[in-house]
């Protein structure tokens, strides 16, 4: 049986992968697809050569359907969703994290000293260690 943890951090990973592609898909068509400025016409040019070209016609530009406004929500739903879920996945590790601080800025304590310094080997023990009451 599958315990419970490792598959609550598959679920948990995989929306965040799902939520991270939806906010970088949607800031790029918001970047590159949409025409700057009112929705009456315009164009957007980059180094003198116009990438979008929106017509006279009074209507918004849509891509799948959503209007700029409407992808706007999206990518910021989609990111605030992503940046509410990786604070849900640093709750889930602050165990390891903790640990991993500690290591990284505390003082390590030093091991008790040994005597026999090589694993599965046992030194003799002496006579009178043996015989005393």
């Amino acid at each position: 049986m599958f315990a419970v943890k490792p598959r609550v951090n598959l679920a948990l990973d995989t929306l965040l992968l799902i939520l991270f592609l939806v906010a970088l898909t949607s800031g790029l068509v918001l970047e590159y697809s949409y025409a700057h400025g009112n929705s009456a016409g315009g164009t957007r040019s980059r180094g003198g050569r116009a990438i979008v070209t929106v017509e006279q016609t009074g209507e918004a530009d849509e891509i799948l359907g959503l209007s700029r406004a409407q992808m706007s929500s999206v990518h910021l739903y989609s990111a605030l969703a992503g940046a509410a879920l990786i604070g849900l996945h640093l709750v889930f590790h602050l165990k390891w994290i903790a640990c991993q601080v500690r290591r990284l800025f505390m003082q390590p304590v030093p091991a008790p000293a040994r005597h026999n310094q090589t694993p599965g080997v046992k030194l003799p023990i002496h006579e009178e260690a043996a015989h005393e009451p």
